[in-house]
């Protein structure tokens, strides 16, 4: 059963996903969780329990179009009209898609955001993260957020696009500004328009790379998009350009916080650090503790097409529905120890990624970025410590959960 809220300001706190922003939202998650199974505020269903989220990822009824809908209501309020091709891009995006038309662009897709043909980027990876970590070589001191993981994604895409270098500040300057579409909880009225600018800029620029393809380069995504267009069925050029930016905006957020959420948890619990120092072949199992112990996406939307029942609980068609993906990923029923940093544990699928339907296509770019990340920076550095007492998360993220900064003193190996 649901608990109508009696403190609005506590629920207010859930629904912005942290008690304020960028502070530590997981005792007011606990909350939540031992007053009631799920809880509600005028309008919105809020889910903490993780077979409740589970549920609510595979329920038919809800609708991602909750995004969508949160710009249009911001627009009106601002007296902005959302722009055509911005509208566009709102209804072509695989994340705002349902069903059918969610069902098409993932099997468009396919093979060109496949597991094999992600693994097909570690190369391109590995050359940037060293380039990063060789022009940091001479400072004692490295912010993982400003040097590596922020600029990473826009530098490896480029180059899965087959892009000129010169494109790539191009690319992460226009990512930074689009990616407030899909946190809106930090948005003013200049970021609104600055979203529409980023997103206008980036189709065009996506368009004419996409006609000036190199058409003998086979493993460009560029190309596996052009197999996509094939066909009656295919995807349009709209499409594909809306296509790059989803992947550039998404890829961006997802790798930027996993690969500081990664080496924070680590820096964190040493001795869970000093395990993959001397096991590398726990990389992937330390990368999935981290998306269940810090979910780099703590909050998911929803919104009801038509009345449906979650866990028992009615909702009504247009009511919202709040995924708590991080209280469900510490949900002690589903995981013993929850609070507890463990990538040894074993046997517990965590929902950080999504679930379902609705698992996040960026979640694969962002596991290998951060897996090479890591091995590398571990071979260059035999001790790594934080340079500041306590993580600085970003204060205008309100669904989302990374670092503004994570400064760390390196030590590299001593030369005779």
């Amino acid at each position: 059963m649901s608990q109508q809220a009696s403190d609005p300001g506590e629920s207010l706190q859930c629904d912005s996903s942290h008690p304020r922003p960028g502070a530590d939202p997981y005792q007011i998650y606990a909350r939540l969780q031992k007053k009631s199974s799920n809880r509600r505020t005028p309008g919105t269903l809020i889910l903490t329990r993780y077979s409740s989220v589970c549920e609510a990822f595979t329920n038919r009824d809800l609708s991602s179009e909750a995004i969508p809908q949160s710009l249009r209501g911001l627009g009106a309020k601002w007296g902005l009209a959302l722009p055509d091709r911005f509208a566009g891009l709102l209804k072509a995006a695989l994340i705002f898609s349902d069903e059918q038309g969610h069902g098409r662009l993932r099997r468009l897709l396919g093979g060109a955001v496949s597991p094999p043909a992600i693994r097909e980027l570690r190369p391109q990876i590995v050359n940037r993260i060293a380039q990063r970590l060789d022009a940091a070589s001479h400072l004692e001191t490295i912010d993982v957020i400003r040097d590596i993981s922020e600029p990473l994604w826009s530098e490896v895409f480029g180059d899965w696009l087959g892009l000129p270098d010169g494109d790539r500040d191009h690319l992460a300057r226009n990512g930074r500004r689009a990616r407030f579409m899909l946190d809106l909880g930090g948005m003013t009225r200049d970021d609104f328009i600055g979203v529409f600018e980023a997103v206008d800029q980036l189709y065009e620029f996506f368009l004419h790379a996409y006609r000036q393809r190199d058409r003998t380069v086979e493993a460009s995504l560029l190309s596996r998009l052009s197999e996509a267009h094939a066909g009656e069925a295919g995807l349009d050029e709209d499409q594909i350009a809306f296509t790059c930016i989803e992947l550039l905006v998404g890829g961006n957020e997802t790798t930027q916080a996993l690969i500081g959420n990664l080496l924070n948890a680590l820096l964190a619990h040493p001795d869970q650090l000093e395990l993959v120092r001397n096991d590398r072949s726990l990389l992937a199992a330390a990368i999935e503790e981290t998306v269940r112990f810090e979910s780099p996406l703590p909050m998911v939307r929803r919104v009801a097409l038509r009345d449906t029942v979650i866990t028992g609980e009615p909702v009504r068609q247009g009511e919202t529905v709040l995924l708590c993906v991080a209280a469900a990923n510490r949900d002690p029923i589903q995981f013993d120890e929850p609070d507890r940093f463990d990538i040894q544990r074993k046997g517990q699928r965590h929902v950080g990624f999504g679930y379902g339907f609705h698992a996040c296509v960026g979640s694969m770019f962002a596991r290998l970025q951060a897996e090479v990340a890591l091995d590398l920076m571990l071979r260059r550095f035999p001790h790594l410590e934080r340079a500041e007492p306590a993580p600085a998360w970003q204060k205008r993220r309100l669904t989302g959960r990374a670092l503004e900064r994570l400064p760390i003193r390196v030590c590299r190996p001593h030369v005779e």
